[in-house]
């Protein structure tokens, strides 16, 4: 099942790059928390087109943020800008793919949240990936809350068996969490 963003920036602007340039004013005032560095658009990216475009930050090298020891940050953010509202100047900034990498002083990353619903990619849902980096001794990960959405039973389940070799006790098992899904679906919202 594709997971589908919810994430629009519904803005009343004359043009399309007055949207962009809103959306983009909100991750540069976002990362301003933790950085100096400044959030780029990729040439072209303030036109509505066929293909999405990408917001960057620092121009793609990890940004160096304060701590002890230091840490990196990257950001990448793909989007789309799509028209709303028939006849009225009204744009909004779909979220298509995002990938926020955290990195230890030697450039490993150690934690990268990841969304990329793209055709073909095998895991379509936000998800986190743990590096071996962040295993090591004195890393910065040993006593990290780590921040994520709500996570239900039956994604932590579906993980156990396709990412851990799990073996289901029941054959139907897929079919048993997407209806247990639509089922408990007004419970997080």
């Amino acid at each position: 099942m594709l997971w589908t963003s919810q994430c629009y920036f519904p803005l009343s602007a004359k043009s399309a790059a007055e949207a962009v340039s809103a959306f983009v004013a909100l991750i540069q005032r976002v990362v301003d928390c933790i950085t100096q560095d400044v959030v780029h658009v990729s040439a072209g990216g303030y036109q509505p087109a066929g293909q999405p475009h990408t917001v960057l930050l620092n121009r793609g090298r990890p940004s160096r943020l304060g701590g002890t020891p230091p840490v990196l940050f990257d950001l990448t953010v793909r989007y789309q800008i799509v028209p709303t509202g028939g006849g009225r100047n009204v744009w909004a900034i779909k979220t298509v793919e995002y990938i926020y990498s955290l990195r230890d002083q030697a450039d490993r990353e150690f934690l990268a949240y990841h969304w990329h619903p793209t055709e073909g990619s095998r895991m379509q849902s936000p998800h986190l990936h743990i590096r071996d980096t962040a295993l090591s001794r004195g890393s910065p990960l040993g006593k990290a809350h780590i921040a994520t959405g709500p996570v239900r039973l039956e994604d932590v389940t579906q993980m156990s068996v396709d990412e851990f070799g799990v073996r289901p006790r029941k054959a139907a098992w897929r079919q048993t969490l997407a209806e247990s899904r639509m089922a408990s679906a007004d419970l997080l919202r």
